[in-house]
């Protein structure tokens, strides 16, 4: 398999994705927000074709399989092209936003956020339906 075959797997996955509600309006980051009030909401930003971002998704997805998806809802944004979107959610939410972000927000409120790392969601769920 060569790396354009790599890349063209990586990107139809992401793609396809069932898992991920995609963010591509102000219209569709304000749901967000608003279903952030009857659960919690987590979110990656990413940017097409960049390898931190493709990697995060897929390690996103293989956990969130194992999951019960109906505790938690889950948002992409993707913002290659996108950039005004990006700069909404920073300013909404008041936390810089680079590509391959994760952020766990709840009453429309960041309650966790990582940038560029592996999340080790099963733990990070445990946590927060504790409290």
């Amino acid at each position: 398999m060569g790396l354009m075959d790599f890349w063209k797997k990586l990107v139809k996955a992401y793609k396809d994705s069932q898992i991920w509600n995609k963010i591509e309006t102000s219209e569709d980051l304000k749901q967000a927000y608003k279903d952030s009030y009857e659960k919690p909401v987590a979110l990656l930003t990413c940017a097409t074709m960049h390898f931190r971002s493709d990697y995060m998704m897929g390690d996103f997805e293989k956990q969130a399989r194992r999951m019960d998806l109906s505790r938690v809802k889950f948002y992409r944004l993707n913002y290659t092209g996108n950039s005004k979107l990006k700069q909404e959610l920073s300013e909404d939410l008041g936390v810089p936003i680079e590509s391959a972000t994760f952020l766990l927000f709840r009453d429309g409120q960041v309650i966790f956020k990582r940038h560029e790392e592996l999340i080790d969601m099963e733990r990070l769920m445990k946590k927060l339906f504790e409290e």
